[in-house]
């Protein structure tokens, strides 16, 4: 049986035009998932920079328990919010907006281990 030239010049495109198209399937298909990790890696870091303000704020809001002028301080008034406090409200209002629910319940568990702290602390005699 002999093949002509045409027949496997035909067989030949046919395998070059499929390669190409598995090619630029899987360029298309690695360009999607570089998107989708930068993604995750900004809200990573966005999310990272917000645990280290929440963590900020808690230690002024321990340092400031502990002033002097707040010891003697029997009255419920907290006083105008702190910059931190309002950052601590900015991040978990954000729940309302892009974050999944699983990240929220762990920065709402972090606010109130926070809270505890702060409480804790408020509680015990300042050194």
């Amino acid at each position: 049986m002999i093949i002509k030239q045409n027949t496997i010049n035909a067989l030949a495109s046919i395998v070059f035009i499929v390669i190409s198209l598995i090619l630029a399937g899987s360029i298309y298909f690695l360009n999607q998932a570089v998107v989708q990790q930068s993604a995750t890696t900004d809200t990573a870091i966005e999310l990272k920079q917000l645990s280290l303000e929440l963590a900020a704020a808690s230690i002024s809001n321990g340092k400031r328990a502990c002033s002097p002028s707040q010891r003697g301080s029997t009255s419920g008034s907290a006083g105008p919010k702190s910059k931190g406090t309002r950052r601590v409200i900015e991040v978990l209002t954000l729940q309302k907006t892009q974050y999944a629910s699983a990240k929220m319940d762990l920065l709402a568990e972090a606010k109130n281990n926070s809270d505890a702290l702060v409480a804790t602390e408020t509680r015990v005699p300042c050194a």
